[in-house]
């Protein structure tokens, strides 16, 4: 909700300001959500690594390489299937009562 993420944006910046930059830093006694750096800066050097990566191996970006590693998968479950004349799926309900006396 975007009253929420405001609340805790607005929080964060003034804890910021006030010099405390990951949740090792909050008082013991904090509880409100807090947006951590440290976190947001070890996400950022993950994405930047993952990015590099996809680049290094040649796609565009991450939805080539997504659209890529599904279109591999749709291939490798068509060939799976090749050959099966018919494919059938099953589901059982069952229902279960327990009746207790005395």
């Amino acid at each position: 909700d975007v009253a929420l993420f405001a609340e805790t944006w607005n929080r964060s910046l003034n804890l910021w300001e006030e010099g405390v930059y990951s949740a090792s830093d909050l008082p013991t006694n904090f509880t409100s959500a807090f947006f951590d750096l440290n976190e947001a800066e070890e996400l950022k050097s993950s994405f930047l690594s993952a990015r590099t990566s996809i680049l290094n191996e040649g796609f565009a970006g991450f939805g080539d390489a997504w659209l890529t590693a599904v279109e591999g998968q749709q291939l490798e479950e068509a060939k799976q299937l090749a050959g099966v004349c018919a494919s059938v799926r099953v589901q059982i309900k069952q229902e279960l009562t327990l009746t207790r006396i005395g």
